[in-house]
């Protein structure tokens, strides 16, 4: 199974957040192997971000730098998405099996490359089918809109059925199963998109959230495993708070 990952960061610097950015960066490329490049796109970031970015990333052969530019103002985590997804799509030119998608507060296991070489090399089995469409590489506390529905266990290597999962560590096939058109319309905003590859998220702020909803809707599902730690819970660069009284996920009931 072949792999690209791809960083998306806004601000890292000016909210205080390079440190996390580091570790993201740094995680992926111990947890795959040295044929697995690294893209790491700046969403238009007003401050020092992009110059401190060149200095850290610039002189190591995997990491491939791009600085993205919006006249129209949009450096939402959407626009981010698909900026960086496009790119991806464009350079990899079919080598990628799997893109891997991260926020820049990520930090990755060093089996995390093993271990989604096992999920994506399993066949179908129980609730792991071809209708899975998404597989995120971290579990969120127990949100009301990220239900835990079922578990599957692809390679050996646990995975839970979720109504939601964050775009925060997203991966997915290059090509997706023949149901990917049901839902090439969930990004109006977005041009139109190549066949044959994953949907563009609507290009707003909620755009993860509103995706795996559109998905379940045209009976496609989500799911998540346990393989990497979110670093910036709390500290977010667009100013959103986090939700106070959530409850954990229940690791055990789910064997997880």
């Amino acid at each position: 199974m072949n792999f690209a990952c791809g960083v998306l960061t806004h601000k890292a610097f000016g909210s205080d957040r390079f440190h996390m950015l580091r570790q993201t960066v740094r995680s992926l490329l111990a947890a795959f192997s040295a044929d697995v490049p690294v893209y790491v796109l700046d969403n238009d970031s007003p401050d020092e971000s992009p110059t401190r970015i060149r200095q850290e990333f610039g002189s190591i052969d995997r990491v491939r730098l791009r600085f993205a530019r919006h006249p129209d103002g949009n450096h939402t985590p959407g626009r981010g998405h698909n900026t960086l997804l496009d790119w991806m799509m464009h350079d990899e030119q079919g080598r990628a099996d799997v893109l891997l998608f991260s926020d820049d507060d990520v930090r990755w296991r060093e089996d995390a490359g093993e271990r989604l070489d096992l999920i994506y090399s399993a066949p179908p089995s129980g609730a792991w089918d071809e209708s899975v469409v998404i597989l995120c590489g971290y579990l969120e506390p127990d949100f009301h809109w990220a239900t835990p529905r079922a578990r599957a266990e692809p390679g050996g290597v646990p995975v839970l059925i979720r109504d939601s999962v964050p775009s925060a560590a997203w991966t997915y096939r290059v090509k997706c199963t023949p149901n990917w058109p049901v839902v090439h319309g969930a990004a109006p905003a977005y041009k139109a998109w190549k066949s044959g590859g994953p949907t563009p998220v609507e290009e707003t702020f909620a755009s993860d959230s509103r995706l795996c909803e559109t998905l379940r809707e045209s009976r496609l599902k989500v799911a998540a495993a346990d393989l990497a730690d979110h670093l910036g819970c709390g500290v977010s660069t667009h100013n959103n708070s986090p939700m106070a009284n959530v409850r954990p996920l229940d690791r055990k009931h789910w064997r997880i």
